[in-house]
C-alpha cells in the first residue's frame, strides 16, 4: 500500500513539474514581443475606455459590457497605458487558461490528455495572438474554460458549492463580453440532454434564474446593442458560408500569419486527429466498438458546433455577425479533442504527432513575431511617424476611420486633424490647406470614396500594416 501511495505521489509531482514547464513556455511565448507591435484601433479604444469613470462606464458604455474596462481602470493607473502594460492582463488570463485546460481535460478524460492539451494551448498561435491584444477575448475564453470545469463538477457532485462557482464564473463572463451567453446556451443544451435528474434540475433551474436576475441591471444595454446591430449592422453580410468555415479553421489554427494556404501534410494531420478523436482504429478489424464517442466528446463537440449554428442563424435572420474572432472560443475544445486523439497512440506515434504540431506552430509564429502579423493588427505607430515627418501646421489630416488613435499616437503632429463626418460637413471648394491627408484602415477604405478635390493632386500613397494614407498637395 505504501508503495502505491509513494508511486502516486511521484506521478503527481512529475505531472506538476511538466505542467509548470508548459506554463513557463506559454508565458515566454506570450511575453515575447508583447509591446513591440502598434496598438490597433480597437486597442486604442480600450485605452480610452479605461480612463472612463465608473459612472461613465455603467451609463454611457453600451456596445460592450463594462467589467473588462472596470478591471483595467486601476491597472492603467498603476502600470500606465503603454502597449506592454495595457496588454498584460490578457497575457495573465491566457496563461491561466493553460492551467485550467489541463484541469478540464483531466476531468473529461485523464491526466495525459490534460498535459497534452496544456502543451498545445501554450504554443497555439491563435491563443498567443489574443494574449497579446488589449481586448477581452482571452479573458472570456479563460472564463469559458472555467465555467465548463465547474459545470462538469456540478453534474458529477450536485453540490451547491460547484453551482455557485459556476454562477459566479458565468456572471463575470457575460459582464465582460456578450459571448459569455454562448456558454450558457451550450451548457443548458448539455444539461437537459444528458445530465439532469429531478434534484439536480431544480438546483440548475434556480441557478439559471439567479443568472437572469443578476443580469437585469444590464439587460437594457444588451437589448440596445441588439437593436442597434439590427438597424445599423457592424459588419458586411457573407454569402460564401463554406468558404467562411474554411477561413475560420485556418484562423483558429493560426494560418493567417502566412499567405492563406495550408500544406497537404497539415491537412492530413488535422484530418487524422479529428477522425482519431472519435474512432478506434484498433477496433476496425473486429468491427466492434469502432466509434469512440462519450458524453465528454459530446460536450466538446457541442462547444465547437453550437456557436457556429447560433452565429449562422443570427447572420441569416437577424444581423451580420460572422467574424472569425467571435469564434475563438472553439479553439479550446478543438485542442482537447486533438489531445485525446494523440493520447491513444504509442509513444513513437505520439511523439511524432506532437513534434509535427510543434513544428507547424513554430512555422506560424516565426512570421508572426518577425513581421508583427497580429490577426487584428494595424501599424498606427509607424503611420503616425510618417505623418509626423510629412504633415505641417498648414495641413489637414482626415481620419476616414480611426480618429481616436490620434489621441494615443498623434502627439507632436502639427497639422489639424478631423474625423470623416466632420470633413463631410466642410465646403470642399473653400479648402485652403497646403496638403490634405486621408488616413484609412485597409478593411474600411473600400466603403469610402475620396471626394473630388479640384485644386489638389494626389502626391503619394503611404501604406503600413493594414493602414495607410493618401496625400493630396495643393496645386
Amino acid at each position: 500500500m505504501k508503495y502505491k501511495y509513494y508511486l502516486s505521489k511521484l506521478k503527481n509531482k512529475r505531472a506538476f513539474l511538466i505542467l509548470l514547464l508548459i506554463v513557463i513556455l506559454g508565458f515566454v511565448l506570450r511575453l515575447y514581443h508583447l509591446g513591440t507591435s502598434s496598438l490597433s484601433t480597437d486597442e486604442v479604444l480600450t485605452v480610452l475606455r479605461a480612463r472612463f469613470s465608473l459612472n461613465e462606464l455603467v451609463t454611457s458604455l453600451k456596445v460592450h459590457p463594462p467589467l473588462y474596462y472596470i478591471i483595467l481602470r486601476p491597472w492603467v493607473k498603476i502600470f500606465g497605458n503603454s502597449e506592454l502594460a495595457i496588454r498584460f492582463p490578457s497575457l495573465i488570463f491566457s496563461v491561466l487558461s493553460i492551467i485550467f485546460i489541463f484541469k478540464l481535460a483531466k476531468e473529461l478524460f485523464n491526466e495525459k490528455v490534460g498535459l497534452i492539451s496544456a502543451f498545445l494551448l501554450s504554443i497555439w498561435p491563435y491563443s498567443i495572438n489574443y494574449a497579446q491584444e488589449a481586448r477581452p477575448y482571452a479573458i472570456v475564453w479563460f472564463l469559458g474554460t472555467l465555467s465548463f470545469l465547474f459545470f462538469l463538477r456540478f453534474v458529477k457532485d450536485n453540490k451547491i458549492r460547484s453551482l455557485l462557482s459556476y454562477i459566479i464564473t458565468i456572471m463575470i463572463s457575460i459582464y465582460t463580453e456578450y459571448l459569455g451567453f454562448i456558454f450558457i446556451i451550450i451548457q443548458n443544451i448539455l444539461f437537459f440532454s444528458f445530465f439532469n435528474n429531478k434534484k439536480q434540475s431544480k438546483r440548475w433551474l434556480l441557478g439559471q434564474l439567479a443568472i437572469i436576475l443578476l443580469y437585469l441591471p444590464w439587460i437594457k444595454n444588451f437589448l440596445f446593442i441588439a437593436i442597434l446591430s439590427k438597424t445599423t449592422p457592424f459588419y458586411s453580410k457573407r454569402t460564401d458560408y463554406f468558404g467562411f468555415l474554411v477561413w475560420l479553421f485556418l484562423c483558429v489554427t493560426g494560418h493567417w500569419t502566412k499567405p492563406i494556404r495550408i500544406s497537404l501534410i497539415e491537412v492530413f494531420l488535422y484530418c487524422f486527429l479529428i477522425i482519431s478523436a472519435f474512432v478506434r482504429f484498433k477496433s476496425i478489424k473486429n468491427k466492434k466498438n469502432i466509434l469512440d464517442f462519450s458524453q465528454s466528446d459530446c460536450l466538446l463537440f457541442s462547444w465547437m458546433v453550437v456557436p457556429i449554428i447560433i452565429f449562422y442563424l443570427i447572420e441569416v435572420y437577424f444581423t451580420p455577425i460572422l467574424v472569425p474572432r467571435y469564434f475563438g472560443l472553439i479553439h479550446v475544445p478543438l485542442i482537447i479533442l486533438f489531445s485525446k486523439a494523440i493520447s491513444k497512440y504509442n509513444i513513437r506515434v505520439k511523439s511524432m504527432v506532437i513534434f509535427l504540431l510543434f513544428s507547424i506552430s513554430l512555422s506560424l509564429l516565426y512570421p508572426y513575431y518577425k513581421h508583427d502579423l497580429k490577426y487584428n493588427g494595424q501599424d498606427w505607430r509607424g503611420l503616425h511617424e510618417q505623418l509626423r515627418q510629412k504633415a505641417g501646421n498648414n495641413d489637414l489630416i482626415v481620419y476616414v476611420r480611426g480618429k481616436p488613435v490620434e489621441d494615443y499616437y498623434g502627439k507632436g503632429i502639427e497639422a489639424k486633424s478631423i474625423g470623416r463626418k466632420e470633413f463631410e460637413e466642410i465646403d470642399i471648394d473653400k479648402l485652403n490647406y497646403d496638403s490634405i491627408f486621408f488616413v484609412y484602415t485597409l478593411y474600411k477604405f473600400k466603403e469610402y470614396k475620396i471626394p473630388e478635390l479640384k485644386r489638389y493632386k494626389l502626391e503619394e500613397h503611404i501604406r503600413k500594416y493594414r493602414v495607410g494614407f493618401f496625400r493630396f498637395r495643393k496645386l
